[in-house]
């Protein structure tokens, strides 16, 4: 078990000038995201304020069809994943990948911002709760796939304006790791999004009220 794992984190390993843009990125899509619902007039404000309140009812009450949001959690996030991976093999993918990972951080932020204006300082327990762990868990795997498709992309960009050979057999087995650990990661999020969040949300109900 111990090589298994030291042979996958051996190929693992990410490009820290990318990583350290992809922070950056984030940083400001979170801000972004969390500005946008500051600025937002009180009539739109109401309508995020009234979903808020009814996700919270229906957990409440117990109104969740698991295998739907279950089904609907797997297809859009396996879809992101998957959808990312495939740009990467692309050389014209890269303002379509930075898209795609900057709107998943704005809506985080626009998500948490949601939160907190709707509870108040109560809603920084709910907050904690939406993101910790799956959430971050969730930005990690993007964070991987995404890395990895860039610089697959910057690669094969470098290799056609250089004219240089590339050894495919190698970058698509290292590619393919990359693939597989995110679906695995993704898949785990979205099973904990259905089945443990709104047990866990269930536990503070009665402080958010």
């Amino acid at each position: 078990m111990k090589e298994t794992m030291d042979k996958l984190l051996s190929k693992i390993k990410l490009n820290k000038k990318i990583i350290i843009f992809l922070i950056i990125l984030s940083v400001a899509a979170l801000i972004s995201g969390s500005l946008l619902v500051v600025m937002l007039d009180k009539s739109d404000k109401g309508i995020i304020v009234g979903y808020l309140n009814n996700f919270i009812k229906n957990i409440s009450q117990n109104k969740i069809e698991y295998l739907s949001v279950l089904k609907s959690s797997l297809i859009a996030n396996i879809a992101l994943v998957l959808g990312i991976w495939l740009l990467g093999i692309s050389v014209i993918g890269i303002p379509i990948i930075l898209f795609l990972f900057f709107s998943q951080i704005f809506t985080l932020g626009f998500s948490l911002a949601s939160i907190l204006i709707t509870y108040k300082f109560k809603g920084i327990l709910l907050a904690l709760i939406y993101i910790f762990p799956h959430y971050l868990i969730l930005l990690f795997a993007l964070l991987l796939v995404v890395s990895y498709s860039l610089v697959l992309s910057l690669k094969l960009i470098t290799t056609i304006i250089k004219k240089k050979q590339i050894d495919f057999k190698i970058v698509s087995n290292k590619y393919l790791v990359i693939l597989g650990v995110s679906t695995l990661l993704i898949a785990f999020c979205s099973l904990y999004e259905t089945f443990a969040l709104p047990n866990v949300i269930k536990l503070i109900i009665p402080i958010l009220k």
